[in-house]
């Protein structure tokens, strides 16, 4: 069955953005300077890493709520609310240095003023 059909009849309507309805968590995350950091995780090993490094609560790594994706992603409610709650007193600046620390692929999500901004576009004169 098609994965997009999947997410319908389990959760009543599609996913749609940056958000995936096989991975979790996997898409944008707001920080407490009020953007967007977007992040996925794929394996256990990066669920720990996060957990470790990015979270700063080994304990979550182990808690039975979150111990794979499928049960990470059958709780996804909570488990937002807890990241969420940790990035509230961080800039999106200190939460991608927490997930490069950890290794996780991570990227800012720009507003169209940011974009005209990027440092690239600079040194390509554009």
């Amino acid at each position: 069955m098609n994965p997009r059909a999947q997410w319908w009849l389990s959760h009543g309507s599609t996913a749609s953005g940056c958000v995936t309805c096989h991975l979790y968590p996997y898409g944008p995350f707001p920080a407490g300077d009020g953007r967007t950091v977007m992040f996925g995780l794929q394996n256990e090993r990066e669920w720990q890493a996060f957990c470790h490094v990015v979270l700063e609560n080994p304990s979550l790594g182990d808690d039975p709520r979150f111990a794979c994706n499928a049960l990470r992603n059958a709780h996804r409610s909570e488990l937002r609310h807890l990241i969420v709650e940790c990035f509230a007193s961080l800039s999106s600046s200190e939460v991608r240095e927490r997930l490069d620390r950890a290794q996780l692929a991570s990227a800012d999500a720009n507003e169209l003023r940011d974009v005209w901004r990027h440092p690239q576009l600079a040194a390509r004169r554009r």
